[in-house]
């Protein structure tokens, strides 16, 4: 199934991001991820090495927090230095409203 044009996601969706954000963002992970890869011309090995097993954990008072598999624990630096402008500016331009981008450790 092909995922919405970007305009068609935003505009379809404004009464749910004004009622529940984080809801929003959980339901469009994947088109978000996605949006991350082909905005940012992410190769699609990086994609499954860095992108593919992220989560959205938690969104609030204009915060979201993404975690990323424990096992990727020792790259969090590369990992926040290299994708935390692309998620930001992503989900900035979904919600219409300005996000920060935090990465977290999955809890096991």
């Amino acid at each position: 199934m092909k995922n919405p044009g970007f305009n068609e996601l935003v505009l379809s969706d404004v009464e749910s991001i004004e009622e529940d954000q984080y809801f929003f963002l959980k339901r469009n992970w994947e088109f978000i991820k996605e949006q991350v890869k082909s905005e940012n011309m992410i190769s699609d090995i990086s994609y499954d090495i860095w992108i593919s097993e992220m989560q959205l954990k938690e969104y609030k008072d204009d915060i979201v927090h993404i975690s990323i598999p424990e096992e990727m624990h020792h790259a969090l630096k590369y990992i926040i230095k290299k994708y935390k402008a692309f998620f930001g500016v992503t989900i900035t331009e979904i919600l219409g409203r300005k996000v920060d981008v935090r990465f977290v450790i999955a809890e096991d």
